[in-house]
């Protein structure tokens, strides 16, 4: 009788080849993820720069002490944009309008430059529009709203378009 030798293969050996396949593999997965980390970041950033991590963190707690403040006043202040005019409109608790003085400056987001005045003139009871007008952009504008002896400094990033 004749016996079968069972089909046994050795260890396979790990070829040049095999080596092309791991590095390219490898090296394909690496560049693949920091191509979609890159388009990520491009496509997600907003232009906001701090010049200085320490101030920020410092108007950012101004910030919370302001919008806190207004809320104990009873006051609503909503930035707009206004046909490339920045607009104020201030409401009191009971949503009726806010006589005030309204004085600012606007700072574009990604450029680091000098900050531009603003002169505010009432066009309604409760609303006050910048005097002159405000080229496209991204803008945070900084407002402060005096009324009653009470100060309050406010701030909100805006977006003008080109009509």
């Amino acid at each position: 009788m004749a016996t079968k030798t069972p089909n046994v293969k050795g260890p396979r050996e790990f070829t040049g080849l095999h080596m092309l396949i791991v590095m390219v593999t490898f090296f394909g997965v690496v560049i693949t993820v920091n191509v979609i980390m890159a388009v990520y970041a491009n496509t997600t950033f907003t232009g906001l720069t701090a010049r200085n991590g320490y101030v920020a963190s410092i108007d950012y707690a101004k910030d919370i002490e302001n919008r806190a403040r207004a809320a104990e006043l009873g006051w609503t202040v909503d930035i707009v944009a206004d046909h490339h005019r920045i607009g104020v409109d201030l409401t009191g608790r009971d949503g009726a309008p806010l006589v005030a003085v309204v004085t600012g400056t606007i700072e574009a987001m990604v450029r680091h430059q000098e900050p531009i005045p603003l002169e505010f003139s009432a066009v309604g009871t409760g609303r006050y529009r910048a005097d002159s007008p405000v080229p496209a952009g991204e803008w945070v504008v900084r407002v402060t709203i005096e009324r009653n002896g009470e100060t309050l400094a406010w701030h909100a990033p805006l977006e003008t378009y080109t009509p």
